[in-house]
């Protein structure tokens, strides 16, 4: 993903960590972008969850905490 850009249906966080994210309540997978150009789809995630995500103090934090214990994949 280009770094000055985002494509559509990404939404941009603020932290030093976490870039941006998109989440598709269809799949119920949320999509984060990291500043370090990883990208990671979390799976079987509620909106619930994903809302928690963007509301976050600490996005960074947020994923360490909740969504890592997501199954996922992407690097």
């Amino acid at each position: 993903m280009p770094a000055s850009r985002l494509p559509s249906g990404w939404v941009p966080l603020a932290s030093t960590n976490v870039r941006a994210a998109r989440y598709d309540e269809d799949s119920a997978t949320l999509s984060v972008v990291f500043h370090s150009g990883g990208e990671y789809d979390y799976y079987n995630v509620s909106p619930q969850v994903a809302a928690g995500l963007f509301e976050a103090a600490s996005p960074g934090r947020y994923v360490k905490d909740v969504l890592n214990g997501f199954s996922y994949s992407g690097g």
